[in-house]
């Protein structure tokens, strides 16, 4: 498995499996905060989710924009998209989260 930052960073469309990998994600410390609690928010709404893997196939992060994006309690603003995006912790705290989408690419799927 690659474990060192890829070239380059294809976005593709959310598929299950890639769903299922991401649910499994343990994030220590602070970050713990994202652990997922439960694979089916993805799988439920993964029409608005994309993928970004490197060239030997490891998952290295997911984006969405829009409502899936929206934090949850508050209100859509005039104006303002919603964006998010995750990174696979083996990446974490490395200083490539502005490779991730949105900002490579994301709305191009």
């Amino acid at each position: 498995m690659e474990t060192i930052w890829p070239d380059s960073l294809p976005v593709e469309a959310m598929k299950e499996f890639l769903a299922r990998q991401i649910a499994s994600w343990t994030y220590l410390g602070e970050s713990s905060v994202y652990n997922s609690s439960s694979e089916n928010v993805l799988f439920t709404r993964n029409a608005g989710y994309v993928a970004v893997a490197g060239s030997e196939g490891t998952l290295i992060g997911f984006g969405c924009e829009g409502m899936e994006a929206r934090v949850p309690g508050l209100h859509e603003e005039t104006d303002v998209l919603d964006v998010g995006y995750g990174m696979n912790p083996i990446f974490a705290g490395q200083g490539h989260g502005l490779e991730l989408p949105p900002n490579h690419g994301m709305s191009e799927v």
